[in-house]
């Protein structure tokens, strides 16, 4: 079950009639959903829906992929109701990456099965060198 509260968006205003996968809206009325719920939906994402398994997108159709990825977009909103903070999130996202390698050598525990049981060792890189004077 879904929490009550939350992130809610809203599209104001439908004009007339619209159809939503399985459902109608008359207009003239808000429709609104709620992230949490999306994302763990066992419906659509599966029995796991509550674990966090990336590779569950490599096993699916293109058509499936489009709606995992349009599922996941809304988690900062659309249009005038975006989230003002994604691009930020994102950057900050894209840094955490950029000094894991910059400031640990990673490697698989066990490269001879490195899909099925992937562990990674980090062992922090010596970043004390001081270069000039």
């Amino acid at each position: 079950m879904a929490p009550a509260s939350g992130r809610y968006a809203f599209q104001e205003g439908l004009r007339r009639w619209r159809r939503m996968e399985r459902h109608q809206a008359p207009g003239g009325h808000e429709v609104g959903y709620c992230a949490w719920g999306v994302m763990h939906d066992e419906g659509f994402w599966g029995e796991d829906a509550g674990v966090f398994r990336p590779e569950r997108r490599l096993d699916v159709d293109a058509l499936r992929l489009k709606a995992m990825d349009a599922a996941l977009a809304l988690t900062f909103g659309h249009g005038r109701w975006q989230c003002l903070g994604k691009e930020v999130a994102l950057m900050e996202l894209n840094k955490v990456f950029v000094e894991l390698l910059r400031r640990f050598d990673l490697s698989v525990v066990d490269p001879t099965k490195p899909w099925s049981d992937f562990w990674i060792k980090a062992e922090r890189q010596d970043t004390h060198v001081r270069t000039g004077r």
